[in-house]
Order: structure tokens, then sequence, then C-alpha cells
């Protein structure tokens, strides 16, 4: 599906695991750097990235799996050349329950594997992980129904009794008198309402999971800004990628 699949990275000390990033179906991985003197190169890359991730995702959309088929965690390990560590990458769902459990499983499994869990990489920036953790706290052990019904008043009023929250809105010159003036993002309140779920639960799973487990949590922080002063073609293959 192409807005559900995300990798997430799990690490162990010796065998590290590591990187999340959005990804479309039949992702190309080429790097988006642009240099002056290979404008060329770089227009064609930009176009082939373009074409594949817009033709895989479109037929992504159209391709319709029955969950119960599908699976929670797709994961695979690699080795990184330069400092030998093992790299564990899942492909999880962000709306799907059954990856937060399937992440978590994995993660003890790896802690209990020789050499351990040495870190948790997560594809969220702090601030959001912090969010997305006191929702899923406020939220644990509830039915969809109920997360239907409550799940949006849930959160903001969990959000609310943050401290950080506050600050942030005094950063941004608002004044937050009640818990009903917690914003939050349209799509994390679409799954509340729609299908009873927190959008990027497996994060905030992964995250506990990793604490428990004494391994540390990496937060990669989404994607960075393309460089500038590249033809729109660029930006647009550099966003999808």
């Amino acid at each position: 599906s192409t807005n559900s699949r995300y990798k997430l990275t799990l690490v162990s000390p010796r065998r590290l695991a590591g990187a999340s990033a959005a990804a479309l179906g039949g992702l190309c991985l080429w790097s988006a750097r642009v240099d002056p003197s290979e404008q060329p190169e770089s227009t064609a890359r930009s176009i082939a990235i373009v074409l594949q991730s817009l033709t895989a995702g479109l037929a992504g959309s159209l391709h319709r799996v029955d969950p119960a088929a599908r699976p929670a965690v797709l994961a695979r390990a690699v080795r990184d050349a330069s400092s030998g560590l093992a790299v564990h990458l899942c492909g999880v769902s962000h709306v799907d329950p059954a990856s937060a459990t399937a992440v978590r499983a994995y993660a003890e499994a790896l802690a209990a594997a020789p050499g351990g869990l040495g870190a948790v990489a997560v594809e969220d920036e702090p601030r959001a992980l912090l969010l997305t953790r006191a929702a899923r706290a406020a939220l644990h052990g509830l039915p969809p129904e109920r997360i239907r019904a409550e799940g949006e008043g849930l959160v903001r009023h969990a959000l609310f009794g943050l401290a950080e929250v506050h600050a942030w809105a005094a950063e941004a010159g608002a004044t937050l008198d009640g818990a009903e003036r917690v914003p939050l993002s349209p799509t994390l309140a679409r799954h509340l309402r729609g299908e009873g779920v927190l959008w990027g639960l497996e994060q905030a799973e992964a995250a506990e999971a990793a604490e428990e487990l004494g391994a540390r949590v990496a937060c990669l922080g989404g994607t960075p800004a393309p460089p500038p002063h590249v033809p729109l073609l660029t930006r647009l293959a550099y966003w999808l990628r």
C-alpha cells in the first residue's frame, strides 16, 4: 500500500539496527545530491525516480490486499561495510496495530540473540515521538470502538498534560487554556475517528521496547531538505525518494 509501508530500523551493539525512511513500492535509492557539473545525469536520474516511484505508487494503490494475508513486518538484515555492524531494517505499517506487536517481538528477539540489541532508530524526530508515546499511553489497551468514540479527546488530554506542549505553544505565541485547544494533525485525527488506531503506533512501541531492553532510541527525524538551487524536477524526485 503506497501510504502505509515504511521502513523502521532496529539496531544491536555489534548488530546495529539502523535507518527509517518512508518508502513507496519499487523505490529507487539513488542519491539526490546534485552536482551542477553533472546536471544531465542528475536530470535523467530525477526523471527515473519520478517515473518509477509514481508508477509503483499508483500500481500499489490499485492492488487490494486482504489485511489478514499481509505480513505485519518485513525484515531484512544487512551488514554495514565500514563498521561491520549488523543492521536490521523493518518495513512496517503506520496504521496496523499488528506492526507494533511485531516490532516489539523483533526487538526482543534481537536483544536475546548473541550480541544483543544496541539501538532502535525510528522515523520520527524527537518532538513527534514524544507526542506519539504520550498518545500511546492514553490509548493503551482500548478497543478500536472506544478509540473511535473517545480517542481524540483522550489524546488531547494526554498532550495537554505535557509541559513540553505548553512550552512549544508559548514559543509560538499561543496559550493552551484547555485540552480542547490542543491541535491534532489531520492524519492522526482521521485514523483515530476512522479505524480506531493511532497513526505511528509502531514507532512508539519500538521506542518503549528499546528502553525496556536497555537499548538506545535514535530519531532519524524525517526527510532532510533538498539541496538549494536545484531544478523543480529534481526536488520532486528528492521528495518522492
